[in-house]
């Protein structure tokens, strides 16, 4: 698994969303019948614990459905080769409109990740629980801000992703499952990079991330913010790390390292 190897990975881009609650209450989404609090109510409230307030029930629970969460930032890594030598490249994405964070989301995947018109290659899409969390939540948001799906997510609207010829979505969490049946396939990205020997201890909670998106929302100061933007790219390269360690490419891992500049722009590797 040598040259082989090679041109897929400089077509892989690694990716780990972060979120946080539309509204900060149940009240926030409005009064009287308001479709959005009854569907919550009866889909999600009815699991909160009596001791628990509807408010901060919902503060706790709401960034993980994209109904009622929204992306506060994109991780970004991939890997090319400069002058013969492999090189890491990494920006993480930010806005306090979303509408505005998805554009340049897209902008940097159509034109440089998307496979050229009649050219045979393919584009490699990699995250920590891919699957059930970061593409689904990214291409349901990227819908409810009114912009037409992108391939995959187009794609994966009536078909399985294995029918495409030019793309692949690898979830390290499913890699690690190898395909076991059940419900044990669940891993932490913390956990499977110590058990694979890779550094990485998480650093920050669901409701730190939450509350510092509030405290640059309220403020307009990102300082408040950027140890979560931190956060997500340190879950990027460890991600890329774990996918590595997988694929049987250890001798990459070190290559994985911030760099003195984050260009969006991956030609310039």
């Amino acid at each position: 698994m040598t040259a082989a190897v090679a041109p897929s990975l400089e077509k892989t881009l690694f990716i780990d969303i972060e979120t946080a609650p539309l509204w900060r209450s149940v009240g926030e989404m409005g009064e009287g019948e308001n479709v959005l609090v009854e569907y919550w109510e009866k889909r999600y409230d009815k699991y909160r614990e009596a001791d628990k307030s509807a408010d901060d029930y919902f503060l706790e629970k709401a960034a993980i459905h994209a109904i009622y969460g929204r992306v506060v930032c994109i991780g970004l890594g991939w890997l090319g080769q400069k002058n013969g030598a492999w090189t890491w490249r990494e920006t993480v994405l930010h806005d306090l409109n979303e509408k505005q964070l998805l554009q340049n989301f897209l902008d940097i995947w159509t034109k440089y990740f998307l496979p050229s018109p009649g050219r045979s290659e393919v584009t490699t899409l990699c995250g920590h629980n891919l699957l059930n969390f970061d593409y689904v939540f990214l291409g349901r948001r990227l819908l409810i801000n009114g912009f037409p799906l992108p391939e995959p997510w187009l794609t994966t609207l009536n078909d399985p992703i294995w029918k495409s010829q030019n793309f692949r979505l690898r979830d390290t969490m499913q890699m690690w499952s190898m395909r076991e049946s059940g419900g044990g396939s669940y891993i932490s990205l913390e956990v499977l990079a110590h058990i694979l020997g890779i550094p990485f201890r998480k650093s920050l909670s669901h409701h730190e991330i939450r509350d510092r998106f509030f405290q640059w929302q309220d403020t307009g100061e990102v300082s408040h913010f950027q140890p979560v933007l931190d956060y997500c790219l340190e879950d990027v390269r460890t991600t890329a790390k774990i996918y590595l360690r997988l694929m049987s490419r250890p001798d990459l891992i070190p290559h994985i390292t911030p760099p003195t500049s984050n260009p969006t722009d991956p030609t310039t590797l």
